[in-house]
């Protein structure tokens, strides 16, 4: 079985043995599952709407992709865990993945480190240059976006100059006298050569940029999204774009935010939370000490 991290889910896992049929066994709802070893070793946690046709097609891959002829060789048992929607699946498998590192599942590691940017005068001539900086605090205010690198964060200016025609030596891709080398191939506005004003540069570098902004958590307490799927009942608990477990009854809510466990932030979970978009059922539930009410949250983002 595999269990959540605060001990509220309940066991809803299923253990079978891996064969060709064995994806038959499997629930079709959304969920986790889980790839085990000759030794118990976990090789793989996925998610899926329908855990018993992802587990089929994963059986189907193994005929043509070295990789998943790996995983199905190795394979000796599967579990799964369903949940309550597709967003307790993904919120779930990211988690268990972090926690528990399964060994095909290296692109989804807990990234402790991560990059983000600032615009500052270069102090010359007034034009703005981003600088690429280490994130201390995440994202407790609103930052140029979040990268796992130095060369993602590099990357998007790379796009960003490509897209707008903002001169790569003001951004600070290029070094050397004189023009950009996009500029003499009538790429760069000009910015590196004075035909492109100041203002007009920094305006569509502000505009470009801002819409990679992060967004600081705007709720005063605990956000929770309910999930209903068959017989499952979901409460999604997330605070500061930390997840911090899932329970299914409302009577749980404030002894989960008690315990106030204090995941480091990831920024997987963020973006899922980003990317669900409005949640209609959502709402925002007070920290233990802050009062007894809760108020609908009928716009999630």
């Amino acid at each position: 079985m595999i269990s959540d991290r605060s001990n509220t889910r309940p066991a809803r896992a299923s253990g079978i043995l891996a064969d060709g049929k064995a994806w038959q066994q499997l629930p079709a709802c959304p969920g986790v599952y889980s790839f085990y070893g000759a030794n118990n070793e976990l090789l793989y946690i996925g998610k899926s709407v329908n855990i018993r046709n992802r587990v089929r097609s994963h059986f189907g891959a193994a005929r043509a992709s070295r990789h998943e002829k790996r995983l199905y060789r190795l394979t000796r048992r599967i579990e799964c865990q369903p949940t309550g929607g597709e967003l307790g699946a993904l919120l779930l498998e990211n988690h268990l993945i972090k926690q528990r590192q399964p060994l095909f599942n290296r692109r989804q590691r807990l990234q402790r480190t991560l990059y983000t940017m600032t615009l500052a005068d270069s102090g010359s001539e007034g034009y703005l240059k981003p600088r690429i900086m280490v994130a201390r605090e995440v994202p407790e205010q609103n930052m140029l976006s979040l990268f796992r690198s130095a060369g993602a964060a590099r990357g998007l200016l790379e796009r960003i100059a490509r897209s707008e025609s903002l001169c790569r030596k003001r951004m600070g891709l290029e070094s050397g006298i004189g023009t950009c080398f996009a500029f003499q191939l009538g790429r760069c506005a000009g910015a590196c050569c004075g035909q492109q004003s100041a203002a007009d540069y920094n305006q569509r570098l502000h505009a470009t940029l801002g819409n990679q902004a992060t967004r600081a958590w705007p709720w005063s307490g605990a956000l929770v999204l309910p999930e209903h799927a068959g017989a499952y009942n979901d409460l999604h608990v997330v605070l500061n774009w930390r997840y911090l477990g899932t329970v299914h009854d409302p009577a749980e809510l404030n002894r989960l935010l008690a315990s106030r466990p204090t995941p480091p932030f990831d920024l997987d979970t963020y973006r899922i939370l980003l990317a669900w978009g409005e949640h209609p059922h959502a709402f925002v539930h007070p920290l233990p000490g802050a009062g007894d009410e809760t108020s609908p949250t009928h716009a999630f983002l």
